[in-house]
């Protein structure tokens, strides 16, 4: 009997293949994909809220059962960091579900206008660039060097939305 896969929508760190493939060793990348109707948010480290007329940009992977369990101990569910969400993404022309992690409230509340640490900032943006999906953790400064920092900063206005 074949063994039950699922799909997951990465759009932080896990954009960045080694670190999906150590996380997760049964993991397939099935491509760039994008979930309409959320932004991406930075609070220490990504997370994305519901957002009419935006989305965000990642990548689609499909994965195992033992590789759920492993993305659940990674986002902390158990100790409530991120919880798991189930949600819609588009491939090609295509809808799909599939499941991701969003911060929990309280963790949303104790990381508020926290930024990425240097080195998470660099991982996703290798993570985007690999898979050639807009970039939300790098942008080009004025002196046509490539800085790392987010594409758009968060807001104190809506950065709070629940799932």
């Amino acid at each position: 009997m074949a063994e039950t896969r699922y799909l997951y929508f990465a759009y932080g760190s896990n954009l960045w293949w080694p670190r999906m493939r150590q996380r997760c060793p049964g993991a397939r990348a099935w491509g760039a994909a994008t979930l309409d109707g959320y932004r991406l948010v930075e609070r220490l480290y990504a997370d994305i809220v519901k957002r009419t007329g935006c989305n965000v940009q990642g990548v689609l992977y499909i994965v195992t059962a033992e590789d759920i369990a492993s993305l659940d101990r990674f986002e902390g569910l158990a100790i409530g960091v991120y919880r798991r969400i189930n949600v819609k993404v588009r491939y090609g022309k295509r809808t799909y579900d599939a499941c991701t992690y969003v911060m929990t409230k309280e963790t949303r509340a104790a990381r508020r206008g926290r930024p990425y640490p240097a080195w998470y900032r660099n991982i996703c943006s290798m993570g985007a660039q690999w898979y050639g999906i807009e970039d939300g953790f790098k942008v080009k400064n004025t002196s046509g060097w490539s800085l790392v920092f987010p594409a758009s900063a968060p807001t104190k206005e809506n950065d709070d939305e629940e799932q």
